[in-house]
């Protein structure tokens, strides 16, 4: 287990592939969430600690279920998605339950079926047993959820996991809210998801993991000001297992929708369904129509350390400040938080960058780091271009004058692309300049056909090398990238390299691709970009405005 509660586990699911296929995740708050990412294996594991006091009436009102089902292992003809309340009476017994959900077998459309004397048998160490009897009047192949489902409650009664002990099948359900969602939903997540994409421009079978950060409510951005929608801004990665492969860090920010009733939220642009829990501890997540999905975000404990404390959820891309999951790359600009970090606030004055600012060091592997700003709680570096850049794990550490901070881990790739956002937060408004060399911006929107240039990190190794942390000269070039999309349609890339002058900036010029649909002043103001690499997917919502 890495320090920042990453953990890595043989999966006993995978038969004679036991003994080299792990599964990969992160310790939640009362919980575990993780895949077998990197294999052949897409699937999502979930793990609750066993109670020990529990009973029938320990299950008493109302939880918010989703379930993700592949009947008989058919993932090609028969997914079916459910999302529903399930009312407990504290004695065994369950109210008429409402299913919403969709099959693939009945066209993807959303359909509701009404279930009768379901009941539940809890145990003391909170296994169990759910029976669903099948609604009536349906036909068996169109049954969206039922059967005998074996269920493990969490001691709190907050939270149930079940599914057929020889079925295809997951559910999750979560203690319902009584109120609004507040704010209480924020901070970093673990994550997980499985997905099976059947639209005609899906991509199939999918599972990742990963963490997110989540930033609090916000009304008036992209989206969620054009439909009126609260939102939750999300910075986020995962590592994405498509099925046949290959693996690639996916690293984009994204809204939440939070309108809730009763902790329960329905995503208007995409057909998605939320359900939070009461403590902001968990949200769960369910897919309609051609996308069957089922995800869990689990809420990380918050790390904490006296002295110099470098805190091991700290690390970030400089640039779009997604979460600590992402692989470090050669070349990229980094920043770390923690505490005690230095007893000054600098930040370096000339080129090239040293390994050493007011005192301050970090160490990647035991190599120092070029570093740009430190402060008390916040230091900027560059990843030496000698680093790993194979997926293995590497040890980072601070040095305040002479005190050693404890050490972090965090994995390695050959790039982590992060677009920089102005202000610098990951979101809104891209670093981009127009044919002019002025900021575009809803003020000055690009026009369809020129060329545009987009300021990012994290594109790996560059030819000629150059030394991190000093002045590249006008023609170091990468040549990671495969495709930018602009308003998700491909864009003709002129040049990918470092920006002249400019340790740790990398410049990718684009030509603004005829299709795209401009912006307007009383819609969305920005539209989408994304950047995908060799090993890598980067992307932004709503954040270049583009016009005729």
């Amino acid at each position: 287990m890495l320090s920042s509660g990453v953990f890595t586990l043989p999966n006993a699911f995978a038969g004679s592939s036991s003994s080299s296929v792990t599964l990969t995740g992160g310790i939640g708050t009362g919980s575990l969430v993780a895949s077998s990412t990197d294999s052949p294996f897409t699937d999502i594991f979930i793990a609750i600690p066993a109670a020990t006091n529990l009973s029938n009436g320990s299950l008493n009102g109302t939880y918010n279920a989703a379930s993700l089902e592949f009947l008989n292992g058919d993932v090609a003809n028969s997914s079916r998605n459910t999302f529903f309340p399930i009312s407990a009476n504290g004695q065994g017994g369950i109210s008429t339950i409402s299913v919403k959900g969709t099959a693939n077998n009945g066209g993807a459309g959303v359909s509701m079926q009404s279930i009768t004397g379901a009941t539940y048998s809890l145990s003391a160490n909170g296994s169990g047993t759910l029976t669903l009897p099948s609604p009536s009047g349906v036909s068996s192949n169109n049954v969206l959820i039922s059967g005998n489902k074996t269920i493990y409650v969490s001691a709190d009664s907050n939270v149930i996991l079940g599914g057929s002990p020889s079925g295809y099948d997951l559910f999750i359900a979560l203690k319902a809210s009584g109120a609004a969602l507040g704010n209480n939903f924020q901070g970093t997540y673990f994550t997980g998801t499985l997905i099976n994409s059947t639209g005609p421009m899906s991509s199939g079978l999918y599972a990742s993991r990963g963490a997110a950060t989540e930033l609090g409510t916000v009304t008036g951005a992209g989206t969620c000001a054009t439909l009126k929608q609260p939102c939750i801004d999300e910075l986020a990665y995962e590592r994405a297992n498509p099925a046949g492969g290959p693996d690639y860090e996916y690293t984009y920010h994204d809204h939440i929708f939070s309108n809730t009733t009763n902790g329960v939220a329905f995503g208007p642009v995409n057909p998605f369904q939320y359900a939070f829990s009461p403590d902001g501890n968990y949200l769960i997540i369910a897919g309609f129509g051609n996308n069957y999905q089922l995800t869990l975000y689990a809420k990380a404990p918050t790390p904490t350390g006296t002295g110099v404390f470098l805190n091991p959820m700290g690390a970030q891309n400089a640039a779009s400040n997604v979460p600590f999951e992402t692989g470090l790359s050669p070349g990229e600009f980094v920043t770390f938080y923690g505490t005690g970090l230095s007893p000054a606030t600098l930040t370096a004055q000339s080129l090239p960058l040293q390994s050493s600012l007011g005192g301050i060091e970090v160490t990647l592997n035991g190599a120092p780091m070029p570093i740009y700003y430190v402060s008390s709680t916040q230091i900027s570096a560059i990843v030496p271009y000698t680093a790993p850049s194979d997926g293995s794990v590497v040890t980072i550490q601070v040095n305040n004058n002479g005190t050693l901070s404890n050490s972090i881990q965090l994995s390695t790739s050959k790039t982590s692309p992060g677009v920089f956002t102005i202000p610098p937060s990951g979101i809104g408004n891209c670093a981009v300049l127009d044919v002019k060399y002025n900021l575009v911006s809803p003020a000055n929107p690009a026009k369809i056909g020129d060329t545009i240039s987009i300021f990012l990190t994290g594109l790996g190794a560059v030819n000629p090398p150059v030394t991190a942390g000093s002045a590249p000269p006008a023609n170091p070039v990468v040549n990671q990238i495969q495709q930018v999309f602009i308003g998700e349609t491909p864009a003709t890339v002129s040049y990918q390299g470092l920006a002249p002058g400019l340790p740790g900036l990398y410049q990718v010029n684009a030509v603004i691709p005829q299709g795209v649909a401009p912006f307007s002043a009383a819609d969305a103001p920005y539209i989408d970009l994304e950047i995908v690499t060799v090993d890598a997917d980067n992307y932004m919502r709503d954040c270049i405005a583009v016009t005729k």
